[in-house]
C-alpha cells in the first residue's frame, strides 16, 4: 500500500475492497499497513469511517492515534465560527491621573 500511495493515488477507488478485507481484522494489523491503508482511504471517493470506529480503541497507540486522525478528516467540516465581535476598551480613570502625576513630577 505504500507503492499505491506513492505512484497510484489516483487510482484509490481501485483498491476499497482490499481496504475492506484489511480493516475488518481489527486485532492482527500491522501499524504501517494500518496507516498506509488509511492514506490512501484518504484520497477515496468512499467514507468508511465505520470500519475505522473498532480501531479507536486498539492496543496500539499508532493504530489508535491514525484512526483518530483518519476518522477526523473523514467527518464532515464543521462551520467555522464568526470572529467574536470585540468591545472598545473602556478608559481606565487611574491611567488619567498617573498621566498627570507623570506630567506634574516630571516636568520640573
Amino acid at each position: 500500500f505504500e507503492l499505491v500511495w506513492h505512484y497510484s493515488k489516483e487510482n484509490s477507488d481501485d483498491w476499497i475492497e482490499e481496504i475492506k478485507c484489511i480493516l475488518s481484522q481489527t486485532t492482527e494489523i500491522d501499524a504501517e499497513l494500518f496507516i498506509f491503508c488509511t492514506y490512501v482511504l484518504l484520497e477515496c471517493n468512499t467514507n468508511l469511517k465505520d470500519l475505522l470506529e473498532p480501531y479507536r480503541n486498539h492496543s496500539n497507540s499508532q493504530i489508535k492515534r491514525q484512526a483518530e486522525y483518519v476518522i477526523g478528516r473523514l467527518e464532515p467540516r464543521k462551520k467555522k465560527l464568526e470572529p467574536r465581535k470585540l468591545e472598545p476598551r473602556k478608559k481606565n480613570p487611574r491611567i488619567g491621573k498617573l498621566k498627570n502625576w507623570i506630567k506634574r513630577h516630571w516636568a520640573r
